[in-house]
């Protein structure tokens, strides 16, 4: 089993994988766009993370 987070906001699905040194920060729009991030630590995915949930309270007409 992988330790994984997924978290579906307003147009955008957000997934957090564990991988063996790094963690992977994949996230799409369901549509086309599909993007992957690596982090060295959770900690800074979920910095990611907050920024993107931050657009999606803006209606994505705040920039990241």
């Amino acid at each position: 089993m992988k330790n994984q987070i997924q978290i579906k906001l307003p147009d955008v699905f957000i997934t957090i994988t564990k991988l063996d040194r790094e963690y992977e920060f994949k996230w799409t729009d369901g549509v086309a766009n599909e993007w992957v991030e690596h982090y060295p630590l959770l900690s800074l995915a979920f910095v990611r993370l907050g920024a993107l949930v931050s657009c999606a309270e803006h209606n994505w007409d705040k920039g990241f």
